[in-house]
């Protein structure tokens, strides 16, 4: 949950906006403002693009975020993982981050 409260606070302060100004911008409850500022909670997709929107950066900014949550998911389940390079070899290829890994 850090690395998102990291990434929000960096896009606030590079934006030159204040704690307020940011949950005007983004319409988003002053509570789960400073909670996700806070890393004691994560934002759902919509509060993504809402703040992304008012810190003027594009929600792939927090892509590390997404990314770590995926990593945590395929972690605690090495099934999921295993199906994941399944596929991945079956058809000799692999994405990531939008680049193409071809065996």
């Amino acid at each position: 949950m850090k690395i998102f409260a990291e990434q929000l606070e960096a896009a606030r302060i590079d934006s030159k906006l204040s704690k307020n100004q940011l949950i005007e911008k983004s319409g988003i409850s002053r509570m789960m403002v400073y909670s996700y500022l806070k890393g004691t909670s994560l934002p759902k997709e919509e509060n993504i693009v809402k703040l992304a929107k008012a810190c003027s950066v594009s929600p792939d900014y927090f892509d590390d975020y997404k990314l770590g949550r995926a990593v945590k998911v395929l972690e605690k389940n090495p099934a999921l993982l295993n199906e994941v390079f399944s596929k991945a070899n079956h058809h000799r290829e692999f994405r990531a981050n939008n680049v193409y890994y071809v065996n």
